[in-house]
Order: C-alpha cells, then structure tokens, then sequence
C-alpha cells in the first residue's frame, strides 16, 4: 500500500496522499480524515485498496464516511470504486497468471 502511495506522489506532485486503515492497524480511516480536515482539506477522495466486495465495502466503509460527512459536513468525501473493481487491476491480475509454455 505504501508503494502505491509513493507512486501517486511521484504522479501527482503537490498532492497530499495519505495510507489508512478500516480496522486492526493505524492509522485509522477515521483518524485520517480528522487529520486532513483540521489541516484544511476540503475535498477527500478514498481509494479502497480492496479486490473483493465484502463486509469492508457493502458495509463498514459506508458507516465511516457517512459518520465523516456528519462530522464535516463542509467537506466533499468522495469514494472511488474499490481497486478490485477496476478493469486495469483485473487485468493485471490475469496477466500476472499467465504461464510462459517451455
């Protein structure tokens, strides 16, 4: 996840990207937004680094950032589909399965 961070950085020079978590390690989503809204961000975008439809997406994500929204209601926080959703990571994903014939 943080060599993703690195590489959007390099990218998108001047952009604040930030690594969070929903659940077990730090620094929370939660944690995350409060820190960017108090450094004066008004507009977040959260990109869930998640292949599947599960539990985190369906349901816990949505009551974060809704909760979120309430707490900053001048904020804009926009969720981006999940990277598993993506037709280039599913690509990716194919590729990365292919078998080179000896």
């Amino acid at each position: 996840m943080d060599r993703v961070a690195v590489l959007v950085r390099q990218q998108q020079a001047g952009r604040e990207v930030r690594c969070a978590f929903l659940e077990l390690c730090e620094p929370s989503l939660d944690h995350t937004i409060d820190e960017l809204v108090a450094a004066g961000h008004a507009c977040i975008t959260v990109l869930p680094m998640l292949l599947g439809v599960g539990h985190h997406l369906r349901s816990q994500l949505p009551q974060i950032l809704n909760a979120q929204a309430e707490r900053h209601p001048s904020v804009r926080i926009e969720l981006r589909p999940a990277l598993g959703d993506t037709a280039a990571v599913l690509q990716a994903i194919a590729d990365s399965t292919r078998v080179e014939s000896a």
